[in-house]
């Protein structure tokens, strides 16, 4: 009997897991951004996005498409690496946010957004 129990329950947490791990995303608007003004001090490339890092705490920022920033990374990096930006990400949880991740809804430099993907296609400034 115990190990049924153990069964069942075992099963429900995973279900429970995987329900909650692939959830639909709600759509993100202004009202749900928050935004961070930091210090860029690392950007890296991982799985065609970026990864920004910060001076000011250790959360990791990352953006999906780095060629949608209309940027190649050799671009972006003397622009905005050691340069005050301000990072607005979604205010909900997402699955990458265990591991310090928050994922990237827009990326503002000197009053530019440099990157967006409020809108139906993504805004690049060159």
């Amino acid at each position: 009997m115990e190990k049924q129990y153990l069964t069942l329950l075992s099963i429900g947490i995973l279900l429970t897991v995987s329900l909650i791990a692939n959830r639909p995303t709600p759509a993100i608007t202004e009202d749900r951004l928050i935004a961070v003004t930091a210090t860029i001090e690392e950007i890296t490339e991982r799985d065609e996005g970026l990864i920004l890092r910060t001076k000011e705490n250790d959360v990791l920022y990352h953006i999906d498409e780095l060629k949608e920033l209309g940027f190649s990374l050799q671009e972006l990096r003397p622009i905005i690496l050691n340069q005050e930006v301000t990072l607005r990400y979604p205010d909900l949880w997402m699955p990458s946010e265990s591991y310090g991740t928050k994922h990237l809804s827009e990326l503002i430099f000197q009053g530019e957004v440099i990157y967006s993907e409020l809108k139906a296609d993504l805004v690049a400034k060159n």
